[in-house]
This record gives C-alpha cells, structure tokens and sequence, in this order.
C-alpha cells in the first residue's frame, strides 16, 4: 500500500475501508502523488508524442498511428 500518512490523517476513515476491502475482497489500494498531464496539454506535440508513446507500449501496439487511434476511441473520447 502507498499511501501518504498525511492524506490517511486527513481521512480516518480511508485506513479502516482500505483494509475491508484488502481482507474481504483482495482489493489493494495504490495513491501515488504525481502531475499528471491534462487533456489540454495532449494539444502540444512534445507532449502528445510522450504520452502516445507511453500508451503504446502500454498496449504494445505496432506504432504510434495504431496507438494514437486505440487512445482516442478509449480513452480520450469519454473526456
């Protein structure tokens, strides 16, 4: 579990769901602190590139064009 103690003091309750649901439905709870990009930033073509890159060997597709059309039909298209 990554969970910032300052966040868990901040949400008593977090640390008691978080352990229901790891012993009765093995479910673990990962909170990384970190900037993500924004949609907006996907409008830049350094960041594009990465973030499409990333995605694609995520997915493990064959390029970039692939890659790119996979993420606009799943993901960017519900924003």
């Amino acid at each position: 579990m990554n969970i910032d103690f300052a966040l868990e003091f901040e949400q008593p309750g977090l640390a008691q769901a978080r352990k229901i649901l790891a012993e009765k439905l093995n479910i673990q709870i990962n909170l990384h602190e970190h900037n993500a990009l924004s949609f907006a930033d996907l409008l830049e073509p350094r960041h594009c590139a990465m973030v499409l890159g990333e995605f694609q060997s995520r997915i493990q597709a064959l390029n970039l064009t692939c890659s790119g059309s996979m993420f606009i039909k799943y993901w960017a298209v519900p924003l």
